[in-house]
């Protein structure tokens, strides 16, 4: 059976990996899948070509919405396609036209893939339409119960289908010397935007070097969104003397190799549909620090495999921070055991490919 997999654009966010996860998994179940984009950027060329993945780039521009849906369903028609899988709310729409379009010739699966507080009321409005939908995924359990709550004559086509990690990418290849002695490395990944929270690490790290002489080294990986609030950053960085302990390092793909470089991983956003980057950094074996929000708790227990706080509290991620450098060796050590477990039985690519099977996805 022949698959599109349909998003805006192939840039570094975490719905873009997954999108490719998703179409290796839908290959294994016998699937040739094709994955289509309408903004111009890529940075995955190399990884694609590297898995054997088909994709194309169908230029949208600024034209009318219904045009380029007639473009697609023109490709489709060319290229036989019958099965449409789409990340992403504007993707969503224009897979949930298509399908409207060619209501009997096509199986489509639509996955929501953020929190209901980053969601518009339009796109709530937009939701009358999942009706077309043959299958609805979501990437956490927090907004499983939020679409089941809203949409409660549709719960039979609401599934969890959690993210992937490559295992054969993601893993700890440090000494354990090499990770204890760089404890003070801190590496961030997410958009400059209030919802990721650098601010609070900033805050943090300052105050802990004013009040003891406490040393953390940051690289923060992601682009600018918000302009103001990334003046606000720099105006703390100056403040609390930071220049030289913090680095803004723009997006990136090469995100092992600087997992390679840290020990200690902080996201402490406000609110996640699901963090890639959390799962990433237990498969590398990082000590994690997240905030206490919709499925951190589930993937993290705290003194555990991470540590959790209220990403409103200062003085809770200064105590945290602090105590990871008082961690024993043994301690460390544990931390990457149970970090080393929860990621592989929860999120291997396995584990998606089983979960689309019992859905009955290799048998449209």
């Amino acid at each position: 059976m022949k698959a599109l997999l349909l998003i805006d654009s192939l840039g570094s966010g975490g719905a873009q990996r997954q999108l490719i996860y998703h179409a290796l998994a839908l290959k294994n179940l016998g699937h040739d899948p094709i994955i289509v984009y309408y903004h111009k950027k890529n940075i995955y060329h190399v990884q694609l070509k590297n898995y054997n993945l088909n994709y194309q780039f169908i230029s949208k521009n600024d034209q009318n919405i219904f045009l380029f849906i007639f473009k697609l369903i023109k490709f489709i028609n060319i290229n036989k396609i019958n099965l449409i899988t789409t990340y992403l709310y504007k993707p969503n729409l224009i897979g949930l036209f298509i399908k409207i379009l060619k209501y009997n010739t096509l199986y489509l699966i639509i996955s929501e893939r953020t929190f209901e507080l980053n969601t518009t009321y339009l796109n709530k409005l937009l939701r009358a339409l999942y009706f077309f939908s043959d299958l609805i995924t979501c990437n956490s359990y927090h907004q499983l119960k939020v679409l089941k709550s809203k949409l409660p004559f549709l719960v039979n086509k609401i599934f969890y289908l959690p993210n992937v990690i490559d295992f054969e990418k993601f893993k700890n290849t440090n000494s354990k010397e090499q990770f204890i002695g760089n404890l003070n490395n801190i590496i961030a990944i997410g958009r400059v935007q209030t919802n990721k929270n650098p601010l609070l690490l900033i805050k943090a790290i300052g105050l802990l070097k004013k009040q003891s002489n406490i040393i953390f080294n940051v690289k923060w990986f992601g682009s600018i969104i918000d302009i103001n609030y990334y003046n606000s950053c720099r105006g703390e960085i100056e403040e609390y003397g930071l220049n030289e302990n913090w680095s803004w390092m723009g997006e990136t793909i090469d995100i092992y190799e600087n997992f390679m470089q840290s020990s200690i991983l902080y996201h402490g956003s406000f609110g996640e549909g699901f963090p890639n980057v959390v799962c990433e950094a237990l498969a590398c074996q990082r000590i994690v620090i997240v905030s206490e929000v919709y499925d951190h708790p589930v993937i993290i227990k705290n003194n555990v495999n991470g540590f959790l706080f209220n990403p409103n509290r200062l003085s809770e991620l200064v105590d945290i921070l602090y105590n990871v450098l008082t961690l024993t060796d043994l301690d460390i050590f544990e931390i990457q055991k149970q970090s080393e477990i929860s990621s592989i039985s929860n999120f291997s690519l396995g584990n998606h490919i089983n979960i689309l099977s019992k859905l009955s996805i290799g048998k449209v």
